[in-house]
């Protein structure tokens, strides 16, 4: 079960036809096996990217 958090981007980042804003902030949703992270754009069902661990750190940064 995925665990669901919010993040903050780093950077403007652009992945497949979506553009993620620097300091806007995200939902993801932390996939534990295998490890991803699934984040939406702007909180549609259908409007997100599945990042690897390295990819999501680069950009994002998990809000606690």
């Amino acid at each position: 079960m995925p665990i669901q958090k919010t993040c903050t981007c780093i950077e403007d980042f652009e992945f497949d036809e979506w553009t993620f804003i620097k300091k806007h902030e995200y939902q993801v949703d932390i996939c534990p096996v295998p490890l991803c992270y699934k984040v939406y754009n702007n909180g549609g069902w259908i409007d997100y990217v599945n990042l690897d661990e390295d990819t999501f750190n680069k950009n994002f940064k998990l809000i606690v």
